[in-house]
């Protein structure tokens, strides 16, 4: 079908326009005329993404997928089990919170845990939108081409973000249960998750299962957070350099005079650019406003135990 479409639009234009294979063909509209494409070393947006999609998938159990959202699929469960998990920690965490009086500054795993299951489910919202918006990004690279060292700028991004997050969270970890001072190593981790985790035994008859459990739901919360501004960070990256190469594309027609399709052909590029980005914003704003409350949170309580 596309060949048949090609073949009647570059019929009916092929007097204006000279064929030229190192451009592209808009098939969306009523005229045919070619953009300028980079020929430059590049990576799609799709292929960029994998490797980051596959950490979402085994370490924050995110059902983020390349090909297709599956709803009865084992991530799915396990990512809805971690969410009904962060919203029960989150729940005992106010109790506790309410009844020792804590402020919100001593009382912050409501805010950790609070958040990480509002991301959490903005994730899965995001796993079943996520096809869509590879779909519509390669829409766009058909017409602005593919970007350089994509890949590796996302990797480099996924290794940072999750290694200094893994690093972060069990240095605190290990050194809560290293200055806990006891002969026995199994009273001495008894002792330090029964501190680390009040809001739950207190409840809850303390068991090792069910330490080692809310270890995990703690440690998918920390990942799950860094995961959503690594989303983030990738799209708007990507985003920005399409705009970054528009931009570039206009200056060369400063100061000339354009014909009416090249006009039409700048219009309709930069009406592209915008239907990515109102997509993209609709899937990260709620990600953004999140992720920007629990950051400031953060640096709150740093400034507030830097002041006692």
């Amino acid at each position: 079908m596309l060949k048949n479409v090609l073949g009647v639009k570059l019929s009916n234009n092929f007097k204006r326009f000279k064929i030229n294979p190192q451009k592209t063909v808009d098939v969306e509209s009523n005229t045919c005329y070619f953009l300028d494409v980079p020929n430059i070393p590049s990576d799609s947006f799709r292929s960029a993404s994998n490797f980051p999609t596959i950490l979402g998938q085994y370490l924050c159990l995110i059902p983020i997928s390349q090909d297709r959202f599956r709803m009865y699929s084992i991530r799915t469960v396990l990512s809805v089990l971690a969410l009904v998990c962060q919203i029960i920690m989150t729940f005992m965490s106010f109790c506790w919170m309410k009844e020792t009086g804590a402020n919100i500054f001593n009382g912050g795993v409501v805010l950790f845990f609070g958040g990480s299951a509002v991301t959490m489910a903005l994730l899965i919202n995001l796993s079943t939108n996520w096809c869509n918006i590879l779909n519509k990004w390669e829409q766009v690279e058909g017409y602005f081409g593919h970007q350089k060292n994509l890949k590796m700028k996302f990797t480099l991004i996924s290794i940072v973000c999750i290694i200094f997050s893994i690093v972060e969270h069990w240095s605190y970890l290990l050194t809560g249960i290293i200055t806990t001072k006891r002969e026995n190593s199994h009273e001495v981790f008894e002792i330090y998750v029964l501190k680390m985790f009040p809001q739950v035994f207190t409840v809850i008859k303390y068991n090792t299962w069910i330490a080692v459990l809310a270890l995990v739901i703690n440690s998918v919360s920390t990942l799950t957070l860094c995961f959503s501004d690594q989303i983030i960070i990738m799209g708007s990256l990507a985003l920005g350099n399409y705009f970054q190469i528009f931009n570039d594309r206009m200056k060369t027609h400063k100061g000339k005079k354009l014909t009416p399709d090249q006009w039409k052909t700048l219009r309709v590029d930069y009406t592209r650019l915008c239907n990515l980005t109102r997509l993209l914003n609709d899937c990260f704003c709620h990600l953004l406003c999140v992720s920007l409350i629990i950051h400031v949170y953060i640096i709150c309580v740093e400034l507030h135990l830097g002041i006692l």
